[in-house]
């Protein structure tokens, strides 16, 4: 079976280390974890992956300004915008520029990763069985 390719860009390494730890735990998934939207764009386009995460407070920009530039590069990518940001002008942003979810990045995010990341993947997908019994 294919490896499912997730793209995420995080200057937060201690949460990219946690997300990816998860994400092995579900297993059939391969994590590509990007620093800066720069190293992220340079590379997505060679990825293909299914699903982008990327945190709105990057070192090199806002995220909120790259969604679509980044959907332009992977236009059969899902992307879910993840961030400590709760200003409802920016959430709202992330919506009209292509984002198809809004995660508050809390204490609590981790212990909701496979039910974000199953909701992106067809229910008859082995690795959305082991989610579902994960949770």
């Amino acid at each position: 079976m294919r490896l499912k390719n997730i793209v995420l860009i995080d200057s937060d390494i201690f949460f990219a280390r946690a997300f990816i730890e998860k994400v092995n735990q579900l297993g059939d998934f391969q994590v590509h974890h990007f620093l800066t939207f720069k190293e992220a764009y340079v590379n997505v386009a060679d990825i293909y992956p299914e699903l982008i995460l990327t945190e709105h407070e990057l070192s090199d920009c806002a995220g909120v300004n790259i969604i679509s530039e980044l959907l332009r590069r992977s236009p059969l990518s899902k992307l879910i915008m993840l961030s400590k940001q709760t200003d409802v002008a920016v959430i709202d942003e992330a919506y009209k520029k292509g984002a198809a979810k809004y995660f508050r990045k809390d204490v609590l995010l981790m212990d909701q990763i496979a039910g974000i990341i199953s909701g992106f993947f067809p229910s008859d997908y082995p690795v959305n069985k082991k989610i579902v019994a994960a949770l």
